[in-house]
């Protein structure tokens, strides 16, 4: 990793890395590797980070200028530090958050979530990949009103879910029947998870199909009445 590292200079590294994916375990040397990746790679504007990193990259997270972010849940909650403050360019730059299912349970704090969603100035587009049984808490908490009430500038709210088996038909129809009170906002849309989550990245970070786009165009096409406009439920693209 080292001798990689060091076969560029870090100006190299900045002009043409703008993509990257870390999986980091808490402590030892992982998280000390995705320090130093992530010091070299000071240009990358879309991060995938997997694991369970802890608030050690924090402080160079926040010197990074970031538009897209995809990470756990529960290290997401430590985005209301003090380095990723307003005044941080990772915390101002931000447009696309997607939130994996880690860390969740079923005494998460939601309420307390929608919040912090609310503090990122440029975000337009939240994504979550959550459990199904996050659904009722979500709901108690409001969760998904207060983000989308909170956030002065979303356009794009998508909650992804799996199907394939007949016992999700089941949760899935009950799922819809308690986000229905939803479907009077097009910028929330219920996604059938038809591909892994990094091929999805993969996809968009070529310039190809993602969730996001599949769900940009579905919205506008609520909205011109091509679909109904109280259907917020986008089926697979494989159909």
């Amino acid at each position: 990793m080292r001798h990689l590292l060091d076969s560029k200079p870090k100006h190299w590294w900045h002009a043409h890395v703008r993509h990257l994916v870390i999986d980091v375990l808490r402590g030892g040397s992982s998280v000390n590797n995705a320090i130093r990746v992530l010091s070299k790679f000071t240009g990358i504007v879309d991060l995938v980070l997997l694991g369970n990193p802890g608030p050690a990259l924090l402080p160079v997270l926040a010197g990074i200028p970031l538009t897209r972010l995809a990470t756990r849940s529960d290290f997401g909650q430590l985005l209301e530090e003090e380095y990723m403050r307003v005044n941080s360019p990772a915390m101002s730059s931000l447009t696309h958050i997607t939130l994996l299912a880690g860390g969740v349970s079923h005494d998460f704090d939601f309420g307390a979530w929608a919040g912090r969603l609310g503090c990122f100035p440029s975000l337009t587009h939240v994504a979550l990949y959550f459990p199904w049984y996050s659904v009722p808490t979500m709901g108690q908490h409001d969760f998904f009103r207060k983000v989308l009430a909170g956030c002065a500038h979303l356009r794009v709210f998508i909650m992804i879910y799996t199907s394939g088996s007949s016992g999700l038909v089941g949760e899935l129809a009950n799922c819809i029947q308690q986000l229905q009170y939803l479907s009077d906002d097009t910028r929330f849309v219920l996604c059938e998870k038809d591909v892994d989550s990094m091929t999805n990245w993969v996809n968009g970070a070529e310039g190809g199909e993602d969730y996001w786009s599949r769900a940009e165009r579905f919205i506008e096409q609520r909205r011109s009445g091509e679909i109904q406009g109280s259907n917020f439920v986008l089926s697979s693209n494989k159909q």
